[in-house]
């Protein structure tokens, strides 16, 4: 593919990855699109992860590195996010590789489709208000940032919300909210999202599943600030994710002094569970979202 007039900001947040921030980058490098910028936000790396970084800068141009004191992840979007200077915005998280046609994939769509934001989800679609919003609360569009590419503009005055898990979902809501039309689109488009147990993100803990209520509780006002009608639809994505969450925590391995904290926690799950059930958007639902309520119901009743 040629050189296209459309920027695309990369944007990689780092923190101690160096096992596989190599095959990160280079996956990035190998972009069958080359109008991009890549830019790489290390948040205090001391693993050898910031020499890295400044090596690949040094041997690309398209490279720029913003080393920072760590500050976790959401501080690093933010900082990633300030400098980025493209047209639009795409996210890829360090431990991650992604196949040559994902940047182009999701841009010619964007172009195609005349759309602010293209996303990953269940189906093919060209979305406008309210349409796009209730595509995203009922999960048929991914509630991931590496499954987006929105237009730069969209971010505007925008900001990560302090949270340790679902800070990516608050902000895809905000956009979704200032996007005129959104292509949905199936499949992930060649990102490959790799488990990793000791990154910081994803390790497990009882501390960033009680952090999951504060960004339950943002989503649900923010769809009653933006559209009161919808907030059905905003109790059932608080209920799948409750359900989720809720048998995570069931798995989790407890200290003692852990034990009280955990009851609480399921209790107040349990609760969001039970809202969104009694409040079924029924008039948006698809029956893959029936089976979803009834799932949630089978884990009420019986993983007490």
């Amino acid at each position: 593919m040629t050189q296209d007039d459309l920027l695309v900001s990369i944007i990689v947040p780092v923190y101690n990855s160096r096992e596989y921030l190599r095959s990160c980058i280079d996956s990035v490098l190998r972009q069958d699109y080359s109008n991009i910028e890549v830019i790489i936000v290390d948040d205090g790396s001391d693993d050898g992860s910031e020499t890295m970084c400044d090596e690949y800068m040094a041997q690309d141009a398209r490279i720029r590195v913003i080393h920072q004191p760590n500050a976790g992840h959401v501080q690093a979007r933010r900082t990633g996010l300030r400098h980025a200077r493209g047209d639009a915005v795409m996210w890829i998280d360090s431990d991650d590789w992604v196949a040559a046609g994902w940047v182009s994939s999701y841009v010619d769509l964007m172009k195609q489709s005349d759309a602010d934001i293209v996303i990953s989800g269940t189906t093919d679609a060209i979305l406008r208000a309210p349409a796009d919003m209730v595509a995203f609360l009922l999960a048929r569009a991914d509630h991931t940032l590496w499954a987006s590419c929105v237009r730069r503009d969209l971010y505007s005055g925008l900001d990560f919300a302090d949270v340790t898990i679902g800070e990516d979902v608050l902000m895809l809501q905000q956009l979704i909210s200032r996007a005129e039309r959104m292509c949905l689109t199936q499949g992930n488009h060649g990102y490959h999202y790799r488990e990793v147990p000791d990154s910081i993100s994803r390790q497990p803990s009882l501390g960033n599943k009680k952090d999951w209520l504060v960004r339950a509780q943002l989503e649900v006002e923010f769809t009653q600030r933006h559209d009161a009608d919808l907030v059905t639809c905003a109790y059932f994505d608080v209920m799948r994710g409750a359900t989720l969450v809720y048998k995570s925590v069931c798995r989790l391995t407890l200290e003692r002094d852990e034990h009280a904290q955990a009851d609480e926690l399921k209790r107040d799950l349990r609760a969001l569970m039970k809202r969104g059930m009694l409040h079924a958007p029924l008039h948006h639902m698809r029956a893959a979202e029936y089976i979803t309520v009834l799932k949630t119901m089978k884990t009420y009743l019986l993983e007490r």
